[in-house]
């Protein structure tokens, strides 16, 4: 009897902007606009051409193609070859924080959460963790830190994260707690 193999179809960054554009054809002319100006096969252009879509979905509050976008962009995270997924990673997910920012209401960041792919929020909390804390042995905002009390600050940084609050609100809620531990 032979083994069973799977064969990973990993994706390059000469595929990516074909996933988006046959994802959501309502992005093909910006896609287009994109190409024309740069290079072809770009795949922070492309990434940025729909993390720019996907803000405006969310300033017209279509709910219905944010989470289409997202769906998009997971399948770009998790199809892409490491080139690929660092660049969803760094352009957007990273543009999460701003997103928050940009809701109007609690209601709104946690009906946005609600759609949000579990590997793209996964890794909004990472960028999180690893924007406030670099390691357990120093940290970025409250110094340096022993291992049991940089995990309970990074407890502590996932569930404001969890509850809908945006970066630059983290850092002054670190910011605060620190300065009343001394």
């Amino acid at each position: 009897m032979g083994k069973s193999f799977t064969i990973l179809n990993i994706m390059n960054q000469y595929e990516v902007p074909s996933l988006p554009e046959d994802a959501l054809p309502e992005i093909k002319e910006a896609l287009d606009k994109k190409r024309a100006s740069s290079n072809l096969c770009d795949p922070y252009k492309s990434v940025l051409c729909l993390t720019d879509f996907t803000l405006q979905m969310v300033h017209e509050h279509n709910i219905k193609m944010l989470k289409r976008c997202f769906i998009t962009a997971e399948k770009l995270y998790i199809k892409g070859n490491e080139l690929v997924k660092n660049t969803v990673n760094n352009v957007f997910v990273h543009f999460f924080s701003l997103l928050f920012a940009d809701c109007s209401s609690r209601e709104e960041k946690i009906r946005i959460q609600l759609i949000m792919p579990v590997y793209l929020y996964s890794a909004y909390i990472q960028q999180i963790i690893k924007s406030n804390c670099q390691s357990h042995d120093s940290c970025s905002v409250t110094g340096f830190l022993t291992k049991p009390q940089c995990l309970q600050r990074t407890a502590f940084v996932v569930s404001l994260a969890f509850m809908g609050i945006d970066q630059r609100r983290i850092n002054i809620a670190l910011a605060d707690k620190r300065f009343k531990n001394r």
